[in-house]
């Protein structure tokens, strides 16, 4: 007698979809908290920071009232290492005798080797105090390799721009008489529209953090007052989030990988964000302010971009006038634009009109001070994909020791020719020489 089979007792398509749901937000639950947990540690998507030695209770940087700020003469170190312990760029802060970004000292009169002597102006991309050497003293070693030697003397400011420039040029190079044969503006980024920067670490209160202060846009002509910052205008100096002061024993630990800097962000649900970035990225329409930009024909208008700058930009033309000087505006590209050339990657629409307006403004300017322009992304025309990041720290926007040095060889030249062209001057005509840095 057989058995008759009992009959397979299924479960509800509700639970089944119950125990899937489930599973589905546990397994959600999970990977968000470890994914946000991991961000906020700085683990992913790594922010670079900048560290600075701190060694005894003497201050590296001082406010200047022209310059900006003034690096001691006592080297300090300080390295650019990511929130999860790379480090990235190992420099020294220290300053010639008048507080410059230089390994040698200033003086107004030229030297006895009677050598052609340039004024470079520039950011952190041309202090390099990030890094062993800045492409300024790089070219000054291959110019005198190649027997025609200059001197180029940096007045470069981190984070400063044509603000801190023009009072420099106007302020020291022709209120002390410099003798110098030309003046270089090496351009990058939003430096042209910056307002005044400086730089202090002796503010009382602040444990000798690095601090950063700007004039109001709305009035770049303004002056800061000449009293330190420790009794005036300490609103203006603010803490940097992306800097870190520790002492010699953290450094160390830094540098050996013991210990990693720690990393100031906002909370936010890392997972759900970026399912929010794709989900919004289908929803985009396609902008056509990038296919405009590329179909203008014509340069526009140099006083658009300086109308509210226009005294700073006469005072420059002015103190070149006086010296009877040449100038050269050399425009230091982006990475990312580098890298869209080559074929990497893609710039968006936002970046993109940022990144040629600002082209523009540096053609704007050179042609508003009658100087010569040199696209300084010819320094790594040909160069493949793998070249270019070869040239640039991994994680912060700057370039490395290598960016540093080919940008110095293309630049070489182009300073060969401007003395070659100023050594054919009339004697006595009082004109200013022109670049030929086709």
């Amino acid at each position: 007698m057989t058995v008759p089979e009992q009959p397979v007792r299924r479960r509800p398509l509700w639970k089944k979809l119950a125990v899937s749901v489930t599973t589905l937000l546990i397994s959600y639950a999970v990977a968000e908290a470890i994914l946000t947990a991991l961000y906020i540690r700085g683990d992913i998507e790594p922010q670079a920071i900048w560290v600075h030695d701190i060694k005894g209770r003497r201050s590296a940087v001082e406010f200047d009232p022209v310059l900006g700020y003034r690096l001691d003469t006592e080297p300090t170190r300080m390295m650019i290492v990511s929130s999860n312990g790379t480090i990235e760029s190992v420099g020294v802060f220290r300053g010639n005798n008048v507080g410059a970004p230089d390994e040698d000292d200033f003086s107004p009169r030229r030297g006895d080797k009677n050598r052609k002597r340039y004024v470079v102006f520039g950011d952190s991309f041309t202090s390099g105090l990030y890094m062993e050497r800045n492409w300024p003293e790089v070219a000054e070693t291959l110019s005198e390799q190649q027997g025609t030697p200059v001197e180029l003397l940096n007045f470069s400011i981190d984070g400063g721009g044509l603000a801190n420039w023009h009072r420099v040029l106007a302020e020291i190079i022709v209120a002390d008489d410099y003798e110098i044969d030309g003046v270089v503006f090496a351009v990058f980024g939003s430096d042209l529209s910056r307002p005044l920067t400086f730089w202090d670490q002796v503010v009382p209160g602040n444990n000798q953090s690095m601090l950063l202060g700007r004039l109001s846009p709305a009035s770049p002509e303004s002056r800061p007052d000449l009293r330190p910052p420790s009794s005036v205008g300490r609103d203006r100096l603010k803490p940097l989030e992306t800097w870190q002061t520790v002492s010699p024993q953290i450094f160390d630990q830094y540098l050996s990988g013991d210990r990693r800097p720690s990393v100031s962000r906002p909370f936010r649900y890392y997972l759900a964000a970026k399912c929010r970035a794709v989900f919004d990225g289908f929803l985009r329409r396609p902008d056509e302010s990038r296919l405009l930009l590329e179909s203008l024909q014509y340069f526009p208008d140099a006083e658009l971009f300086f109308f509210d700058r226009r005294q700073m930009v006469t005072q420059v033309e002015q103190a070149l006038q006086k010296k009877q000087v040449p100038a050269l505006v050399v425009h230091i590209p982006y990475r990312e634009t580098l890298l869209a050339r080559a074929g990497a990657g893609s710039e968006t629409t936002a970046f993109y009109l940022e990144a040629v307006g600002e082209v523009w403004e540096a053609q704007a300017f050179a042609k508003l001070i009658q100087a010569d322009y040199v696209d300084g992304a010819e320094a790594f025309k040909g160069y493949g994909v793998e070249e270019i990041r070869a040239c640039w720290l991994p994680l912060d926007g700057h370039w490395n020791q290598a960016g540093a040095e080919r940008f110095a060889e293309f630049v070489v030249p182009i300073l060969q020719r401007w003395s070659e062209r100023q050594d054919h001057k009339s004697a006595g005509s009082g004109k200013r020489s022109g670049v030929d840095s086709k």
